[in-house]
Parts: structure tokens; C-alpha cells; sequence
């Protein structure tokens, strides 16, 4: 019982440190009209900006796609297996290659709107809003 009540209060001590408890206490947990809207113009140009970082991952991976087809078509026009079997891996290589950098790219776009978010959202004086910034990695 007692090791109970001794990790409560080195619990309670280390929230009490670090301010968490102290900024949820007495604050009022209603935001004024020009926090909400400072907020929401925050959401905005985030959301804008991974819809835009989207769109351009979508047309990299739909680009690189269409010259992995394309070149596959090529090569099976050889007739050499070795030289075609070369062609073929060499195809399939770019295409992984491009959907990387397509990947890097989008996750790169995706930080950025984030880190800018929180800048943002500081900058209006909020309080964490407690949204999952990994959502987006499920495409």
C-alpha cells in the first residue's frame, strides 16, 4: 500500500514539474472567438497543404507507373533473355526508386504542414489540439 501511495506522489510531483497539471487547473476551457479563428485558419493551411503534398505523390507514383508499363513493354520487344531479363529488372528498379522518392517527398510535405501547424496554432495562443499527425501515412 504504501509503494502504491509513494508512486502516486512521484507521479503527481513529476505532472506537477513539467506544469501539465498546472496549466489544465483554473484555465478557462472555453477559447475566445479570435483563438477559434486563428485555429481554424491554421487547419486550413495545413490541411490545404497535405491535400497539395497528396496530389503531388499521387501524380509521381501515376507517372512513374506509366514509364514502368512502358518500359516493360520495351523490353519484352527483346529478344535477347538476357538483355530483355536486364531490361525488365532495370523497369522495375526506376519504378521502385521513383515511388521512394514519391514516398520521401509526400512524408517530407507532410512534416512541413504539421511543424508549421504547430507554429501556427502557438502563434494563436491554443492549446494542443491533440490531432493524430501519423493519420496521414495510411494512404
Amino acid at each position: 500500500m504504501a509503494k502504491k501511495i509513494l508512486i502516486a506522489l512521484m507521479t503527481l510531483a513529476i505532472l506537477l514539474s513539467t506544469g501539465l497539471i498546472v496549466k489544465a487547473v483554473g484555465k478557462n476551457l472555453t477559447d475566445s472567438a479570435e483563438v477559434l479563428t486563428c485555429v481554424k485558419a491554421a487547419v486550413e493551411k495545413r490541411e490545404t497543404a497535405i491535400q497539395n503534398a497528396f496530389d503531388n505523390y499521387s501524380t509521381a507514383v501515376k507517372s512513374a507507373l506509366q514509364t514502368r508499363k512502358s518500359e516493360l513493354l520495351s523490353a519484352w520487344d527483346i529478344a535477347d533473355r538476357n538483355q530483355r531479363r536486364v531490361a525488365i529488372k532495370n523497369a522495375w528498379n526506376k519504378f521502385k526508386e521513383a515511388k521512394r522518392i514519391a514516398a520521401k517527398n509526400f512524408n517530407q510535405a507532410r512534416l512541413s504542414a504539421w511543424k508549421q501547424f504547430t507554429i501556427d496554432r502557438k502563434n494563436c495562443k491554443a492549446l494542443p489540439t491533440n490531432e493524430d499527425q501519423g493519420i496521414d501515412l495510411s494512404f
